[in-house]
């Protein structure tokens, strides 16, 4: 599915291609659509033969329902042909690293970790896959949780680097240290939101005491 949306350039070519899958499995692999007329690989042979489903048996007519079912073949012709999420997610997981979830802080504290962690990602977004000493491509095997004990192959990149750490120290000692009532000032006219907490309704204690007795004499009753 997510080759299908990264790899068409229309919504019909992405449920075209989808659509396609119901016929590679019975060893079809040309399929009366225009907008992807065959499947791209090359012919299987040997352990790229698999053992395809078998037209009209129960599993490849359950099979073709879900993958030909209308509203998952109408979702799918929106699906974005430019843009995927998973750039997005590994973003998130950088902020993670800068701002874990399991600490609290202030909102220009908060604020200062996301931008560090973008400039973090901007600098290591495109990093190339690594390589031995012989120039032979570098992988690692993981084993996700969800695979129940099955592995998967990821290429492994080449190390982050930290440039952006040696441009804000400059900075630090070059412009914030020698005027620092500039930077001040910039920060305390960042407008800071006031907490969840005060958005929501404060009784009176003894009213709120008073009401939660109330209910569990009322039960006792």
């Amino acid at each position: 599915m997510y080759w299908c949306g990264s790899s068409s350039s229309s919504g019909r070519e992405i449920v075209a291609k989808w659509k396609s899958v119901a016929n590679h499995v019975q060893d079809v692999h040309s399929h009366d659509n225009e907008d992807f007329p065959e499947c791209l690989h090359l012919p299987l042979v040997g352990d790229q033969a698999r053992h395809w489903l078998k037209p009209s048996t129960a599993a490849c007519e359950k099979l073709t329902d879900i993958i030909k079912a209308p509203r998952l073949l109408k979702d799918m012709e929106k699906m974005s042909t430019d843009f995927q999420t998973s750039s997005i997610e590994s973003y998130h997981s950088v902020i993670l690293k800068f701002a874990p979830k399991s600490v609290a802080f202030s909102f220009i504290g908060m604020m200062c970790r996301t931008q560090l962690a973008a400039v973090h990602y901007n600098e290591n977004s495109k990093r190339i896959q690594a390589t031995t000493r012989e120039g032979e491509l570098r992988w690692h095997i993981l084993y996700p949780r969800y695979k129940r004990g099955d592995y998967s192959v990821r290429p492994l990149k080449t190390n982050p680097t930290f440039k952006y750490v040696d441009e804000l120290q400059d900075l630090v000692f070059d412009a914030v240290l020698d005027q620092p009532e500039t930077y001040q000032d910039f920060l305390r006219q960042i407008p800071v939101p006031a907490d969840l907490c005060s958005q929501f309704y404060q009784p009176d204690k003894q009213e709120a005491v008073a009401r939660h007795t109330s209910r569990f004499f009322l039960s006792n009753n």
